[in-house]
């Protein structure tokens, strides 16, 4: 299957997330993160708009335009963060219904997990797409995950071949903010793709939360 980058987002926002006719941002984010990509990047890409202007539709976007084309370089499967268990939950339910439109437009089933606090489904990140707060990614990628015993790797591998978005970034305190900037030092120079959203943070944070990675999209 042969397309544009362009047709291929217009594709997957209407087969996969029913929006006949995107904003042009995210057509736009979904050409920056699949061309870069495409040429074996693994770029951190910010995405600043206002609420409801659907940023996670957006940034899931590349990831399932490859299902649509079977092709797979930018991740097998998606770890998205956010900083309460009610904003997993929420994109949780959007994420299932995302993955059986999948399943219509091409007989790909994915299993869709939720990790946190009240709800760990997934402690070891292998879903095909793990909805997340912070603290649980910090922890499995940081190998602090005690309750899985002797596996505590399991979840640093799953998430070193993962595309991995971290949402409402503004939500975060001071404290958290500088824990998001080492964790992204640390995936940046693993070739891990990340992408931030963000609708409110100041430049100035972040600027401060992205100095010193390297190809950096905003």
């Amino acid at each position: 299957m042969s397309l544009e980058v362009k047709q291929l987002a217009e594709l997957v926002f209407s087969k996969i997330f029913g929006i006949n006719t995107p904003y042009p941002e995210q057509i736009t984010c979904f050409e920056e993160i699949w061309q870069e990509t495409s040429f074996g990047k693994a770029p951190v890409t910010v995405l600043r708009l206002p609420t409801g202007y659907g940023k996670t539709e957006s940034l899931v976007s590349p990831y399932f335009g490859q299902f649509l084309v079977n092709q797979w370089f930018l991740a097998p499967r998606i770890i998205y963060s956010l900083p309460t268990q009610a904003l997993c939950n929420q994109v949780y339910c959007r994420m299932r219904r995302y993955a059986e439109n999948v399943y219509r437009a091409c007989g790909k089933k994915l299993v869709v997990e939720v990790q946190h606090g009240g709800k760990a489904e997934d402690p070891y990140f292998i879903g095909d797409i793990v909805v997340t707060t912070f603290d649980q990614l910090l922890y499995g990628y940081a190998r602090a995950m005690r309750h899985i015993h002797d596996r505590i790797d399991i979840p640093a591998g799953s998430i070193s071949l993962s595309y991995v978005v971290l949402d409402e970034a503004h939500m975060y305190s001071p404290y958290t903010h500088a824990l998001v900037k080492a964790l992204l030092g640390i995936l940046n120079v693993s070739s891990i793709p990340v992408s931030i959203a963000t609708a409110t943070m100041p430049s100035k944070l972040l600027n401060e939360m992205t100095e010193g990675l390297s190809d950096v999209k905003i």
